[in-house]
């Protein structure tokens, strides 16, 4: 309480010193005003962090409009779909719609939801075509690969399904070679001239993989477990030649390069590969070897039987389509008897052409030595050759009626043939 003997000044300053006394408490006589600063401050922080995110995305999306404007003024083709999905139409000005529906040749007149409209339409015909065109594209890929060369296989078994040997995609895979009896199976990358082996035949020597064979490769009654490889194996020994077929027996096979040179591998023991077997060790060749008796000719044709060998040669003493024969004669399939007096290819035999171990005497078929041969064929014991004038010439085992003539007498030493 104030004295009344003070002055008037007195009283001013201790009115003043009560009043700063009470400012000082006010926070304690009122604690709900903390709590309402605190809310209050929230949901400034609130509203600045969501005009942030706002911001943020209205500059993403002005700078996916410029990007636009710049890619197709530069390129004339639209973006992908995602790139549009992030593009907000209605967060841009009027004026920016105009630009974006001039630069996509679209009318620019209009209001905004107009503009809009029409953008819009714009993404989804030429956005949605481009995808489905991008689809066909691989689609169509898809299936030039598959024609340039897709190898399928099945089992031989009722409700067999084709599966498809995806390591030789895009190999331009021309042709394929196997034998009736035989497991092993070749691949041929026409682009390429180069052969690849999808299966064995069971054979060591049909696999042509390792570089010596060191017993001899015996035919069986029961063949040998053959089976498809995970990757086909490329034949390395055969790398620096352009192969232009592959010919497969149940135990050997030949290969014919495009420059006419004969290449053969596989098993022996009745000289089916065009050279002698000196030995127990040169009975299986598991390496590609040059028939080096008809590398004076140029081969344009071969095949294989059970048990021999056929070429066909141009260039031999100045004629064309000279038939070749050599490997086994058991049925007469080499075109001549083993009594005849026919001259090999290489000279004057030495030993009969069905005595081992000297089997492989080259001979020439005398009964065609006038007509010329465009294409021969092998079975397992007989033989077919097609000349250039239409006729056919068959020789070796007639049994079932293979030679075309019904059920004749056993002849090697004249061809029979029909036209």
């Amino acid at each position: 309480m104030m004295d009344p003997n003070m002055t008037r000044r007195a009283r001013a300053e201790q009115k003043k010193k009560i009043k700063a006394a009470q400012r000082k408490l006010e926070s304690g006589w009122k604690p709900g005003r903390s709590k309402r600063r605190k809310q209050k401050a929230a949901v400034m922080i609130q509203r600045v962090y969501r005009s942030h995110l706002l911001r943020q995305a209205f500059q993403r999306s002005r700078h996916n409009v410029r990007f636009t404007f710049t890619s197709l003024q530069a390129f004339g083709h639209a973006r992908s779909r995602q790139h549009w999905r992030n593009v907000d139409l209605r967060r841009l000005s009027r004026e920016e719609l105009r630009l974006l529906a001039l630069t996509l040749n679209l009318p620019s007149t209009g209001k905004k939801v107009l503009l809009i409209c029409r953008i819009q339409r714009w993404m989804d015909l030429h956005v949605l075509g481009s995808d489905m065109a991008a689809q066909a594209a691989a689609r169509a890929l898809e299936n030039r690969r598959k024609a340039q060369g897709s190898v399928y296989f099945c089992e031989a078994h009722p409700g067999a399904d084709l599966v498809d040997i995806r390591p030789l995609r895009g190999h331009h895979i021309t042709s394929i070679a196997a034998g009736s009896e035989s497991n092993a199976v070749y691949a041929l990358d026409g682009a390429r001239g180069a052969a690849w082996l999808c299966r064995t035949g069971g054979l060591a020597s049909q696999v042509g993989l390792c570089s010596h064979v060191h017993r001899r490769d015996e035919f069986e009654p029961t063949p040998r477990e053959s089976h498809w490889l995970a990757t086909p194996v490329f034949l390395h020994t055969l790398r620096a030649e352009h192969v232009d077929r592959v010919y497969v027996a149940r135990g050997h096979a030949m290969a014919l390069a495009k420059a006419g040179e004969l290449f053969s591998w596989g098993d022996n023991a009745h000289g089916a590969l065009g050279f002698p077997a000196e030995s127990a060790a040169q009975v299986a060749r598991n390496r590609a070897t040059v028939v080096g008796t008809l590398s004076n000719y140029q081969a344009v044709a071969a095949a294989v039987g059970g048990h021999h060998s056929i070429a066909v040669c141009d260039h031999v003493a100045g004629h064309d389509g000279v038939v070749f024969c050599w490997g086994s004669n058991s049925h007469g399939q080499l075109g001549f008897s083993s009594s005849s007096s026919n001259t090999p290819a290489d000279g004057p035999a030495k030993t009969s052409p069905t005595t081992f171990p000297r089997p492989a005497v080259m001979h020439q078929v005398a009964a065609l030595r006038s007509v010329s041969v465009r294409q021969v064929a092998c079975g397992g014991l007989h033989s077919l050759a097609l000349t250039t004038d239409g006729k056919v010439y068959s020789w070796g085992c007639s049994d079932g009626g293979r030679l075309g003539q019904g059920r004749v007498p056993k002849r090697t030493s004249d061809c029979m043939y029909r036209s």
